[in-house]
């Protein structure tokens, strides 16, 4: 099947395989799901469901893939060995410890969102590009192409989000975590503030999908969910910084520490932001 060529931004990309979820005797397709402890916290793509697919081509090279769903452009990575990337320990097959919040939260998005498409009859193709240069080209690509599988968790059209009390206000130690990269010394202050922003941007969006109008986010749930909170390296004055300033008209600042920035600092944030 790679003859077939395609570009993206004027890159051209080899058709590698049909992506096909393994199914069972009766010809449905096999789904897995996971029920995870109590004291397991989940990524944000725990939930699945999953399914098994294998790709055939065995291409053992670096490059750039992109997955296409009837042939829209929906997402783009980079790897340094394909067939890895796509085996039973890649995308191919989700296990329970993929689905802890310090797992592969990527290969859960990625599979949950084949086995949708497929279910929904939409053929999924897998395409590569192969280079050395794969990183710095998967960030042009994303740059230019904006993929939508590549950005936050996808929110339930408001249709189908179940009827919720219209006031109703949710804390967000309710809400499932998402694992952002710890801080660290070496980060620079805008990778840091950047990883703040969008561990409260998954907050958010969780709390819109669950059908809440409205979700309290307390900076030290928000900075251990992002790492270095408890201990000597955190960034809780930044943490502070980026939810204050994602703040907009309807949201309140419910309790504030007595220095302005620290743990105890909670902000009722509205939904939806539009």
């Amino acid at each position: 099947m790679n003859s077939v060529k395609r570009r993206f931004s004027g890159l051209e990309f080899s058709a590698i395989a049909d992506i096909q979820p393994e199914r069972d005797a009766a010809g449905y397709i096999v789904e897995d799901t996971f029920q995870l402890g109590p004291e397991v916290r989940h990524n944000n793509y725990s939930a699945g469901p999953f399914c098994r697919f294998r790709v055939a081509q065995s291409i053992t090279s670096a490059g750039v893939y992109a997955l296409t769903v009837a042939d829209r452009l929906m997402y783009i990575g980079e790897c340094e060995n394909l067939a890895k990337r796509y085996s039973s320990t890649g995308y191919g097959r989700i296990s329970p410890r993929n689905c802890h919040s310090d797992g592969q939260s990527t290969n859960c998005k990625i599979n949950a969102l084949i086995l949708r498409h497929t279910k929904a009859g939409e053929p999924i193709t897998l395409w590569f590009h192969q280079t050395t240069e794969y990183k710095s080209i998967e960030a042009t690509l994303i740059q230019e192409l904006s993929p939508p599988w590549n950005g936050r968790l996808q929110r339930v059209p408001p249709q189908l989000v179940p009827p919720r009390p219209r006031e109703k206000t949710v804390s967000a130690r309710g809400l499932k975590s998402v694992k952002i990269e710890p801080s660290t010394n070496e980060r620079k202050p805008s990778a840091i503030a950047s990883s703040f922003r969008d561990a409260l941007g998954h907050l958010l969006d969780q709390a819109h999908t669950r059908g809440e109008n409205r979700v309290r986010v307390q900076a030290g749930d928000l900075h251990r969910i992002v790492g270095g909170y408890p201990g000597s390296s955190h960034r809780m004055p930044v943490c502070c910084g980026e939810m204050r300033r994602a703040m907009i008209s309807g949201d309140r600042q419910v309790q504030a520490p007595p220095k302005g920035t620290g743990a105890s600092l909670t902000i009722e944030y509205r939904l939806p932001r539009e």
